[in-house]
């Protein structure tokens, strides 16, 4: 507890009548005969302490509780939830304040009262006011409570509290309330309606020695005075003795290295010692009066100026920190202290003071403030409390990271008890076992063990301790205490998500394995040593990439292990998707296997290896090239059947330009017939003939180029003069079908590498088609539209659009299945076939109804003729997309 101060003159109002005010330290009792009784009579005791700044406590008991008590108090209080808010009042049960697990614990109940009354204090309080009712006792009690009493009694004489004990006069034999009487200062009862006042023989002692007092300094005055008239004369000579005195200090004041001041009672300057001039640079006469202040920072005037002015009024000590300027602008922290001299009288005569320089301690202190919070922001960002035990006293200190952790109020006091009471049970024999033993063995310790948290949360905690000796040779524990649930969680998680991944792995229908940044094998499934032919040993340098296998290209060309994919990946961190590579086994077997390939990392982002997960594809390579050599009959079937198709169309062209070599053979003999041979018309019609001749040829040659069977040729041509040879080639079937044939070509369109005479065979498939759409269409113009435009980015679209009979919107997306088609003749295998090569180049082929009559079929293509591929470090192998 806080000791009071100058409690001789405060009196403090009691709010009972027949008591009037008394002093702090008072510990008086009150016996009643009925529950109003008590009640009048705590409510207006309360009221008081209320109203004049004290902090009030009230513990009642039966037959009054905690709920009657605030509205009998609500009633003479108008704003009681007020003070309830602030904490300047509060109402407690007796089992709450006097007992501990049922129990009297005297020592704590005493310590309680320590620590309210401190906090009282510091909250601004004048002090304490408090009751407590004595109703619970028994008899078995009343032993235990009276010494309680007596301590209480000695405990609270020089402090600022006020205590008020209630006893009911029907439960209190004769000889406990002569008890009571002796504990207690003065005792009061109410009977029927009467106030009775019980005083100690030693309070009754007390007022007698001080009417003897008061007589006897009565007398002594008289003689005072006539002492103090004798005096005078020598008053006046000690004064002129004083001055030359004061004259000799002044020298001597300004010899001390230390700012000094005084002035007079109203609190303004007139005299400072050398080194405060020369510190300010300002003259005597300048820092007189109240110029002393402009050398005072900004920020510090008001508050500075404020505490020197009360302690002018209330003749208190001044003591402030504050800068002053000094000659050259800077300004110095310093702690500025005044003390007034008083006369005989106790009126204030002069003050004196002094000004030291504290700047190099505030810088110290702001750094120790700045370690402080960092320590403070640290322990909270990493959930790391400290503590200390000093193991002879019992005594504990924790940080506030500490009092998070254990979740407990920083007012209780960390004991050894309150952390075996928080911790696990299932833990608590351990803890405390470590706990005596550190005791007896004075050595550092560590542990992990389990809090429960008042709301039933659990923590782990990490502690560490180290073991210390004091100044007195005791021995202390240093240590830290860490929230480590959180990493327990990821703990376990991490387990919990190793056990999903071995599963997983183990039942994966795909080779996996991984390894570290050299190379070695960390980790593989059972899918992976059955595709291997062997189970490798994990770590083993000469597995390094699985060294024990050897590795070769699609085209059979081998592959050092230090070139493969996998030593790519750990080289350049790029993932590798999709890549082929044929892989020989240690029985000489070779299997296909599509390697992917991801970078494995921690959570900095760092790599820390690679995961290889790989499939065999022997089978469906081998199933490919049998589809690819069944297409490739199929292309050929379908080009001879296009070809019987246009077998009419192509003996028209032949039989043209025949037909034009034969006559102009007959006019070339004609003209060399004559007498005169006219060799210039000769001429002529032998250059018609070679015209026509190699007309004819180039008919032979597309009818060949589209029935020969071959490897994919890729040149670079103009889509442009495709569509027109297509044009030019289906130009009779047109005219007889009287079928509009017209083209809309984007200009500067950019060539293409591709198949000529496969996309030829696309374009052909697609403009014989809607010839047979429009052959059954009818009471509408026969139109087909061939039309070429830009496809950003990079790509050329074709579309042939017809005004034919259509297809079924629902059903667009068939036409492209193999063997599926609309005509009584047909293999239904020109579409498919169509959007296989444009696929091979990388393009896509699609059906799209018109708004109006017809179809139209667009099939787009990248203007390089191949598939847009991602860039893969090594990409050697076939990209199976």
């Amino acid at each position: 507890m806080k000791p009071r101060e100058s409690t001789a003159d405060a009196l403090r109002p009691t709010g009972i009548p027949v008591i009037g005010e008394v002093r702090w330290g008072t510990h008086f009792c009150y016996f009643y005969e009925t529950k109003q009784d008590l009640v009048d009579t705590l409510t207006q005791f309360f009221k008081a302490g209320l109203e004049n700044n004290e902090c009030c406590l009230w513990v009642v008991s039966p037959p009054l509780t905690v709920t009657e008590a605030k509205q009998a108090l609500g009633q003479v209080v108008p704003d009681l939830d007020r003070h309830i808010a602030k904490r300047a009042l509060e109402i407690h049960a007796h089992n709450a304040w006097y007992l501990h697990h049922g129990q009297q614990d005297p020592q704590q109940v005493l310590q309680r009262w320590r620590e309210k009354l401190n906090q009282a204090l510091m909250s601004g309080y004048a002090g304490l006011r408090a009751s407590g009712d004595t109703g619970w006792t028994k008899k078995d009690d009343w032993m235990v409570f009276r010494e309680y009493e007596k301590e209480l009694d000695e405990q609270i004489a020089d402090h600022q509290m006020i205590i008020l004990c209630t006893y009911p006069l029907k439960s209190s034999p004769g000889d406990q309330i002569f008890d009571v009487a002796r504990v207690h200062q003065m005792a009061m009862a109410r009977r029927h309606g009467h106030w009775e006042i019980i005083e100690t023989p030693e309070l009754k002692q007390a007022k007698a020695e001080i009417k003897k007092l008061n007589e006897q300094l009565e007398q002594n005055v008289q003689e005072r005075t006539r002492e103090l008239a004798a005096a005078n004369e020598a008053l006046k000579r000690e004064i002129i003795e004083r001055q030359e005195a004061e004259l000799q200090a002044r020298i001597l004041i300004d010899a001390i290295p230390q700012q000094i001041w005084s002035g007079p009672a109203d609190g303004t300057l007139d005299y400072c010692n050398d080194r405060w001039r020369s510190y300010t640079g300002l003259k005597l006469e300048e820092l007189q009066g109240e110029g002393w202040q402009t050398m005072l920072h900004p920020k510090d005037r008001e508050r500075v100026l404020k505490a020197w002015q009360e302690a002018a009024v209330n003749g208190t000590p001044y003591e402030q920190e504050e800068r002053h300027r000094r000659a050259d602008g800077a300004y110095r922290w310093f702690l500025a202290r005044g003390v007034p001299l008083r006369n005989s009288e106790g009126r204030i005569v002069r003050w004196y003071g002094t000004n030291t320089d504290i700047e190099d301690r505030k810088r110290a202190e702001e750094k120790l403030k700045e370690s402080e919070a960092y320590l403070a922001e640290g322990q909270r960002l990493s959930k790391t409390g400290s503590f200390g035990w000093n193991v002879s006293s019992g005594e504990i200190l924790w940080s506030d990271e500490t009092f998070r952790i254990f979740e407990c109020d920083q007012a209780i006091k960390p004991t050894l008890k309150l952390v075996l009471e928080r911790t696990h049970p299932e833990d608590t024999p351990r803890v405390r076992h470590l706990i005596d033993r550190a005791e007896v063995e004075g050595a550092d310790f560590e542990i992990e063990h389990r809090l429960l948290t008042p709301s039933g949360f659990v923590k782990h905690l990490h502690v560490v301790a180290h073991a210390d000796k004091d100044r007195s040779g005791n021995l202390e524990f240093v240590g830290a205490v860490m929230d480590i649930t959180e990493r327990k969680r990821m703990e376990e998680a991490l387990r919990e998500s190793e056990l999903r991944l071995r599963e997983i792995l183990e039942l994966l229908p795909a080779a996996v394995y991984v390894v570290d940044m050299n190379g070695l094998i960390q980790r593989y499934n059972p899918m992976a040593a059955e595709l291997w032919g062997r189970h490798p040993r994990l770590g083993d340098p000469a597995e390094r990439y699985c060294g024990s296998l050897r590795l070769f290209k699609p085209d059979g060309t081998l592959v050092p292990h230090e070139e493969s994919l996998m030593a790519a990946i750990l080289r350049t961190g790029a993932p590798v998707r999709n890549q082929e590579v044929i892989m020989e086994r240690p029985d000489g077997s070779r299997v296909i296997v599509m390697v992917n390939l991801t970078p494995l990392r921690n959570p900095k982002g760092e790599q820390v290896g690679a995961i290889n997960c790989f499939l065999d594809v022997s089978d469906r390579r081998r199933a490919e090239e049998a589809l690819r050599q069944t297409q490739a009959r199929l292309i050929r079937v379908a080009r001879s059947t296009t070809a019987g198709e246009l077998t009419a169309s192509i003996a028209h062209e032949v039989n043209q330009p025949l037909g034009a070599i034969v006559t102009n053979a007959d006019a070339c003999l004609h003209w060399l017939a004559g007498k005169a041979p006219d060799l210039k018309e000769a001429r002529e019609a032998l250059e018609r003939i070679i015209r026509e001749g190699n007309r004819a040829s180039a008919v032979i040659a597309r009818i060949r180029s589209l029935l020969t069977t071959g490897k994919l040729t890729k040149t670079e041509f103009a889509l442009d003069e495709l569509i027109g040879e297509i044009v030019a080639l289906t130009e009779l079937e047109a005219h007889q079908g009287r079928v509009s044939m017209r083209t809309r070509l984007a200009p500067n369109l950019p060539r293409i590498t591709a198949d000529r005479v496969q996309l030829q065979q696309v374009l052909l498939n697609l403009v014989m088609n809607s010839f047979d759409a429009l052959n059954e269409a009818t009471g509408r113009p026969h139109q087909i539209i061939i039309e070429s435009r830009m496809e950003p980015p990079g790509a050329i679209t074709v579309t042939v659009q017809d005004t034919g009979i259509g297809i079924d919107p629902q059903r667009l997306q068939e036409v492209f299945e193999p063997f599926h088609t609309t005509k009584p003749e047909g293999l239904g295998l020109g579409l498919s076939i169509s959007r296989s090569i444009v696929e091979a180049h990388g393009g896509h082929l699609q059906a799209r109804a018109n708004d109006g009559p017809g179809v139209q079929f667009s099939f787009t293509l990248p203007i390089r003729g191949e598939a847009s591929r991602e860039g893969n470090p090594v990409a050697w192998g076939n990209d199976i997309r």
